[in-house]
């Protein structure tokens, strides 16, 4: 734990943990805690394939991109806890907990766990408060849960969403939970688009969420000055399919001055007319009367 610094400010780039380009270390079994960095905490630069295995990263902060950030690297992260981290966001592509850029990143069996992000400033295209992936980069989660984690948006236009895969490759969430996750946005931005626990956007086909557990989420925006487009799980211009899922008891609540504006949905929301959908044998439950799966064109 403790500040890794370099005449008495933090190393630019992997304040607690730098893994050189072209190398494949085994780093198992360690703790990195109460770091600071201007460019992550842990960074794995280009074409590094590490081995990361039960390992914490926990109450660190990051000015740009995340606490673990994966650049042009094969990044598998296997048991590994993210647990309270923090970043408040002036808008670069980046989050609280991890960050991969054109690359490969795979998450088995991890925990992310309070993690917490504030954005005051216009966002970019890609920001998230435990895993954002960019435009080229393959993502792929399974056994993994994500539990309390939250953003504060006083800016708005895209309210940051807890896992956010972009782009044109495939990615694929599989038997996760995600729970009790809170986005909440106060701003008079002119639009409010898009924003879920999850967001999926591009143009690639495979998107999938499979044998996924979604409850006791809650969105909630005010002030909103034009058209917010909100769901606990949301598409954009992406085809996409949902399998052996169940969502319950998660909550929208969005106020604007058109009520008609708003779209909505406290489970799936799909949203423009490009790709295709499909939701197989998956459970929708609560009290909360909005539609279970919504689209928007």
């Amino acid at each position: 734990g403790g500040n890794t610094t370099e005449d008495g400010c933090p190393i630019n780039y992997g304040s607690s943990l730098f893994v050189a380009a072209n190398s494949s270390p085994v780093i198992r079994n360690c703790r990195i805690v109460g770091n600071t960095a201007i460019y992550a905490c842990v960074f794995f630069h280009s074409s590094a394939v590490p081995t990361f295995e039960n390992n914490e990263i926990s109450f660190s902060q990051s000015f740009y991109k995340g606490a673990f950030y994966s650049q042009s690297s094969t990044a598998t992260l296997q048991s590994v806890r993210f647990v309270g981290n923090v970043r408040s966001s002036d808008g670069n592509s980046s989050g609280a907990a991890a960050v991969t850029m054109n690359g490969s990143l795979a998450l088995r069996g991890c925990l992310f766990a309070r993690n917490y992000l504030y954005k005051f400033r216009p966002n970019s295209p890609a920001e998230a408060v435990c895993i954002c992936a960019d435009d080229y980069s393959t993502f792929n989660v399974a056994d993994s849960t994500f539990l309390h984690n939250s953003c504060y948006d006083t800016y708005g236009a895209t309210p940051a969403p807890v896992v956010m895969p972009t782009g044109n490759k495939s990615t694929c969430i599989s038997a996760s939970t995600f729970a009790s996750n809170v986005i909440t946005c106060v701003s008079s931005a002119a639009e409010v688009k898009v924003a879920g626990i999850v967001s999926w956007s591009g143009t690639s086909y495979g998107r999938i969420m499979a044998g996924c557990a979604i409850f006791d989420n809650k969105n909630s925006a005010t002030k909103v000055a034009a058209t917010p487009v909100f769901g606990t799980i949301s598409f954009d211009t992406c085809s996409h399919i949902i399998v052996n899922s169940t969502f319950s008891d998660n909550t929208v609540d969005v106020s604007a001055p058109q009520a008609e504006a708003v779209e909505a949905s406290r489970a799936v929301l799909f949203s423009s007319d490009k790709g295709m959908s499909y939701v197989f044998n998956s459970t929708f439950a609560g009290d909360e009367p909005l539609a279970d799966i919504r689209f928007q064109n």
